[in-house]
């Protein structure tokens, strides 16, 4: 079941609970000569009437509801209420559930008191369940943007490469490219890391507005790929290097290795194959480039 049906049966559910609970405590039966039934709460029967499911699932027309029904309940209804609200509130991670339980539960409390306590505790999960709702359409919209862009960066230029390697080959194709190539999966790695991240568990909606928004996404593609260009400026000028960084002479870019039957394959040399994964790496991590300018100021400093 997909999070949206998921949704809509839990508003049923909901919305079918309260309806029991309107019929038990807001409808009055008939007293003779009247022969239709009335309401302690008018604008409850209206409410309970017109409530519509929109796009957003009409959340807040039960969040009203809910209240109006709690200031229609005996005390034992409440008691039971809050009871039953109790667990879910900690399992939503309400910060003030500890501290509503003892105010509902200490000495001396009156029945409106606990009423009270019943109706800040269904705001407070309202509002919980509230900004859940609105980041995940957030995040929902912004992963759709970030799946186009991705498409966008991998699809476009894979085919402006293919087609630039059908009409002049691979023969020194690369050599003439690397620079493009290494900036390209900068950006890419920086992509890769921003759709990673939108998949947090805990993002709050400040963050998912401003760190996701169109200008915060290109301003992370752009430090990809200046990362990645650095980087292999680190590695070409000697300042970085081992068995795990490509050589320090990019000359040869492409190796042709046995396909069967005496056919040759160019694919990219070990080295170009290990300076596209550090181009990636650098615009995957934020700090990977920044932490080697540190290192290197330390060196210069001693």
């Amino acid at each position: 079941m997909s999070t949206a049906q998921q949704l809509d049966a839990k508003w049923n559910d909901t919305l079918g609970e309260m309806r029991a609970l309107h019929d038990q405590l807001n409808v009055e039966l008939p007293q003779a000569p009247a022969t239709e039934p009335t309401f302690k709460d008018a604008t409850l029967q209206t409410l309970l009437d017109n409530i519509k499911a929109d796009d957003f699932i009409g959340w807040s027309e039960l969040h009203e509801i809910d209240l109006r029904l709690i200031g229609l309940m005996p005390d034992p209804l409440v008691g039971a209420q809050f009871a039953s609200r109790r667990p879910l509130a900690s399992a939503a991670g309400l910060a003030s559930a500890a501290a509503l339980e003892t105010e509902f539960t200490k000495n001396g409390q009156t029945p409106d008191g606990r009423r009270a306590v019943l109706a800040e505790l269904a705001r407070a999960m309202q509002a919980v369940a509230t900004l859940k709702r609105v980041n995940r359409r957030a995040r929902k919209e912004l992963t759709g943007k970030l799946n186009r862009l991705a498409l966008g960066l991998f699809v476009g230029p894979v085919v402006v490469l293919a087609l630039y390697l059908m009409v002049f080959g691979m023969a020194g194709a690369v050599g003439r490219v690397h620079l493009i190539v290494v900036v390209w999966f900068g950006i890419i790695g920086a992509c890769m890391s921003r759709m990673i991240a939108i998949q947090g568990a805990d993002i709050d909606y400040d963050d998912l507005v401003s760190g996701f928004s169109t200008w915060g996404v290109a301003v992370r593609l752009i430090f990809g790929g200046a990362a990645a260009l650095l980087l292999y400026l680190m590695i070409a000028g000697h300042l970085l290097g081992g068995d795990i960084f490509p050589a320090k002479e990019f000359s040869v870019f492409t190796r042709k290795i046995p396909d069967g039957q005496g056919w040759l394959a160019v694919v990219p040399s070990i080295d170009f194959a290990k300076l596209l994964v550090w181009s990636a790496i650098a615009g995957f991590s934020e700090r990977l480039v920044p932490e080697q300018f540190t290192r290197l100021q330390g060196t210069l400093n001693k």
